[in-house]
């Protein structure tokens, strides 16, 4: 059985991800994502799906868009359960989900995922215990 990657929403992810050495013969590949937010970071998020998508035409990603309070629900619920989405969004509750994570250095390392032009305090905001975890979609302040 095939492992799940597990890996953090960020439309960051989408745009990083790479089709390298990929041919329209390729194993199909069907991914499920879901975040919460606005209908704006909701229309975003599918804009984006869709384009990836269309450049990668052997993935598909079925994908679910809640409010915050009924996100964090279904994610209590899928992790209890150890049957997270593939790509999904956190705030900065790595330690609480770390399980359910599957680090990003070896993509990273492969190219299958390239941060060559990210900024690296980019990168440090989605760091956990000296493991890339995740692509930030963004930083905030309170």
């Amino acid at each position: 059985m095939k492992k799940k990657m597990r890996i953090i929403l960020a439309l960051s992810v989408i745009l990083f991800l790479t089709a390298c050495g990929q041919e329209e013969d390729d194993e199909k590949i069907t991914l499920n994502m879901a975040w919460w937010g606005s209908q704006v970071r909701h229309d975003a998020t599918v804009k984006v799906i869709e384009l990836y998508e269309e450049k990668n035409p052997h993935v598909t990603i079925e994908y679910e868009f809640y409010d915050y309070e009924g996100y964090y629900t279904k994610l209590g619920t899928l992790a209890a359960s150890n049957d997270i989405w593939d790509i999904f969004q956190l705030n900065n509750q790595f330690p609480q989900y770390i399980n359910q994570i599957e680090p990003l250095d070896e993509y990273v390392e492969k190219g299958i995922i390239d941060v060559s032009n990210a900024d690296e305090s980019y990168l440090a905001t989605t760091i956990y215990d000296g493991q890339l975890v995740g692509l930030s979609n963004g930083v905030n302040s309170f």
